[in-house]
C-alpha cells in the first residue's frame, strides 16, 4: 500500500465513517419495512383465524412481540443522533450558529496549522461512536428479527400439521 499523508488518512477515515453509518441506515429502513409488513400480514392472517392450540397462541404472541422489538430497534438506528460538539466548522448545528455565510467564512480563514486536522479528527471520533452505537442495535434488531421468525414458523407449523 502506498504512503498516505496523516491529513489523506484523517479524510479518508471521515469518508469511510460516514458510508458505514450510511450503510447502517439504509439496512435498518430495509428491515424496519420487512418488520412492519410482517405485521400487518401477520395480523391480517391471525385475525381470521380460530387458535386453539397455546403453542399456536404463544408462537403468534411471541412473534409479534419479537418483532415489536425489531421494529423498535431498527426504528432507533435510522433516527438521527450525531452529538453536537461545543464548537466547530464541520457539524452543521455549529455552521448555522453563525449570522452569515461571510462570518463562517471568516471563521474558516483564520484556522490556525492543524486546527483543520483537529476538527476532522474530533468528528471522526463522534462519527465513530454513532456507527459503534448504529450497528449495535442493527445487529439487536436483526436477532429479534430471527426471533420472529422462528416463531412464526413453529406457530405455523403446530397449527397446519397438529
Amino acid at each position: 500500500m502506498s504512503e498516505i499523508s496523516p491529513d489523506e488518512l484523517v479524510t479518508r477515515t471521515n469518508d469511510h465513517l460516514n458510508q458505514y453509518i450510511s450503510l447502517a441506515d439504509n439496512k435498518a429502513s430495509i428491515l424496519l419495512t420487512a418488520q412492519i409488513a410482517f405485521l400487518g400480514l401477520f395480523a391480517n392472517a391471525v385475525s381470521d383465524l380460530s387458535i386453539e392450540s397455546q403453542i399456536v397462541r404463544w408462537g403468534a404472541i411471541l412473534s409479534v412481540g419479537f418483532t415489536v422489538a425489531g421494529v423498535f430497534l431498527s426504528g432507533w438506528v435510522v433516527y438521527p443522533r450525531t452529538p453536537k460538539p461545543e464548537t466547530g466548522l464541520i457539524f452543521w448545528e455549529n455552521i448555522i450558529e453563525y449570522d452569515s455565510k461571510e462570518e463562517f467564512r471568516d471563521e474558516f480563514k483564520q484556522l490556525e496549522d492543524g486546527r483543520a486536522q483537529t476538527e476532522l479528527i474530533e468528528e471522526n471520533y463522534d462519527l465513530a461512536t454513532v456507527a459503534s452505537s448504529k450497528y449495535c442495535f442493527l445487529r439487536w434488531s436483526l436477532r429479534f428479527t430471527a426471533g420472529t421468525v422462528v416463531f412464526a414458523v413453529i406457530a405455523g407449523v403446530v397449527f397446519l400439521f397438529f
